[in-house]
């Protein structure tokens, strides 16, 4: 199983006063990391990417299989302007999850887990990417983190979307999301 976690750096989330010290994308996939390897079944590769105006690869699934991960998570600083929501899932597939030179690989169950605070700034007719996820059958949980009009959030998640879409009022509520991700990626 290969998962990755996309993560918006836009002005809200950037402007946050422990973000200059990256706590946001660096707590979330720090939680990522410890819950994926209590799983006993199976040990799943992880790569995280964090987006605004642009997509840049936080580290790739190399990295965690390396044991490089963490190193450059702890290096990574935010980026800010709009939410390209579109443009990261594009990203994410082209550069990721169908990227073997990145560690991907063809056979594994692909898991994109997109947490946002901000509204899509793009659309998806540029890319098409949610057409393409279904497509190749790639499992989407989105969550939304505070002023985020969950609807347009809803549209990115996987069948069943209403389960497949989660809500929290800040990121505090992020343990609980990602232990019941857990779950259901078990």
């Amino acid at each position: 199983m290969e998962i990755c976690e996309a993560g918006s750096s836009s002005w809200r989330s950037a402007a946050r006063p422990l973000f200059n010290e990256n706590s946001y994308i660096n707590c979330v996939c720090r939680s990522l990391i410890k819950h994926l390897q209590q799983m006993s079944v199976f040990k799943p590769a992880f790569h995280a990417v964090q987006f605004s105006t642009i997509v840049r690869t936080v580290f790739t699934f190399n990295d965690y299989i390396d044991d490089t991960a963490i190193s450059k998570l702890e290096k990574e600083r935010p980026i800010r302007g709009l939410t390209n929501t579109y443009r990261a899932l594009d990203f994410v597939l082209k550069e990721h999850l169908n990227n073997t030179s990145n560690g991907a690989t063809e056979e594994a169950t692909k898991v994109l887990v997109l947490i946002t605070d901000g509204d899509p700034s793009d659309t998806d007719r540029r890319y098409g990417a949610i057409e393409k996820y279904d497509s190749m059958n790639i499992i989407r949980f989105v969550i939304g983190v505070g002023r985020v009009d969950v609807t347009r959030l809803r549209i990115i998640a996987s069948e069943p979307k209403d389960e497949n879409t989660f809500y929290i009022e800040n990121y505090d509520g992020l343990t609980g999301v990602l232990e019941n991700l857990q779950n259901k990626i078990v």
